[in-house]
């Protein structure tokens, strides 16, 4: 019944043990390979499709003392397989990453976007005008789905590469909350705003390659280069410790759409106010509009600080950061950038604020971090 075998396949040694049924094909029974471990799955089930897709040669000898697959055949086995792997990149090596390119992205992430946001550029109510501004909801939408979607690739495209059949739970629900959060903050966010401000395309840029990298850092560590057995898991996050970090993260997105809608609700009351004013004049202006209207929010957090809705954020991420378990580095370095990205803006708004309503009316209220900022 079973012959061992050792095939040498471009570099990658597989040996194992082979048995041929009353057909004289061939099937294999145990492979264990020496080499890269991102092939051997593939790589058994192309040899497995190959002996089945001839039919016996004559032989001498009977079909149970048939040998392996020739060199020629591994060599087109493990071509096939480059194929495969290739037909799944968009751009190969980076996008889905190796694990050395991921290293690469996630360390330029640490080090390029904080020096980067730490120009404080203008967005929103600080941006300035200017040719090269785009429409706000048409930027919005460009510039934050790259996240989600990049997540959404590397779980469908590195466990497969990488010959993992099922990701534990654990992977698979922090996932599912930054898809939620980013499904919210790119898609639903722009189409319930009642206006929303021109964004630069420098801006707009930036934050798509912040979306871009972020979501190959994370994606690629939940798809393939983090923990991805039970084992794993338990050796860096407790059930516990997991769910409290997921309670944190719901808190957290809980509280920025109460903010987020709080603001909404000032452009809101403005156009109701508007269009009776329009109502009374016979309407001959047609629909009110409020695309600059501003007041200082008064409701929940907004009470301490003006930026809430970014404190929120924070709140979010640092939850999805404890469920990962402290030593995730991509979410480390997401927490570190949303910071980055978000701190000299609300310090920029509070100057802003103040310049527009006084000194007197915004009184103690802090920019984001109520005792710090």
């Amino acid at each position: 019944m079973g012959l061992s075998m050792s095939m040498p396949c471009a570099g990658i040694m597989t040996s194992g043990w082979w048995d041929r049924d009353a057909t004289g094909t061939a099937t294999p029974l145990v492979v264990r390979q020496q080499g890269s471990p991102a092939f051997h799955v593939q790589a058994l089930h192309l040899m497995a499709a190959t002996c089945k897709s001839k039919p016996p040669r004559a032989r001498s000898r009977p079909s149970s003392a048939a040998g392996p697959p020739t060199d020629a055949q591994g060599a087109s086995l493990s071509s096939q397989l480059l194929e495969s792997r290739a037909a799944m990149a968009i751009v190969e090596g980076w996008y889905p990453p190796t694990r050395e390119n991921w290293e690469t992205t996630v360390l330029t992430f640490q080090i390029l976007y904080p020096a980067l946001f730490i120009s404080w550029y203008g967005m929103g109510k600080t941006s300035v005008r200017s040719a090269f501004n785009l429409p706000g909801r048409v930027a919005w939408v460009l510039m934050e789905m790259p996240g989600f979607t990049t997540v959404l690739y590397m779980m469908k495209t590195l466990p497969r590469m990488h010959g993992i059949d099922d990701l534990p739970w654990q992977n698979r629900v922090l996932a599912g909350l930054f898809v939620i959060h980013y499904i919210y903050r790119a898609v639903v966010f722009p189409l319930i705003q009642p206006s929303m401000s021109p964004i630069h395309v420098l801006v707009a840029l930036m934050a798509a390659g912040f979306q871009v990298l972020n979501g190959v850092g994370i994606g690629a560590w939940l798809a393939a280069y983090g923990p991805v057995t039970a084992e794993a898991w338990a050796a860096r996050s407790s059930v516990a410790q997991f769910c409290v970090g997921i309670a944190i993260f719901y808190v957290g997105l809980a509280a920025n759409f109460f903010h987020d809608e709080e603001l909404r609700e000032i452009r809101r009351a403005e156009k109701r106010r508007r269009q009776r004013v329009l109502d009374r004049q016979g309407g001959a202006g047609g629909a009110a509009s409020v695309e600059k209207h501003y007041q200082i929010p008064q409701a929940g957090l907004f009470k301490h600080v003006l930026y809430a809705h970014y404190l929120c954020e924070w709140v979010e991420w640092f939850g999805f950061l404890v469920a990962a378990g402290w030593g995730c580095v991509p979410a480390w370095t997401f927490l570190v950038n949303e910071v980055f990205a978000m701190l000299p803006r609300a310090v920029k708004g509070k100057k802003w604020y103040v310049e527009k309503f006084g000194e007197d009316k915004i009184r103690k209220r802090w920019a984001v971090l109520p005792g710090v900022v």
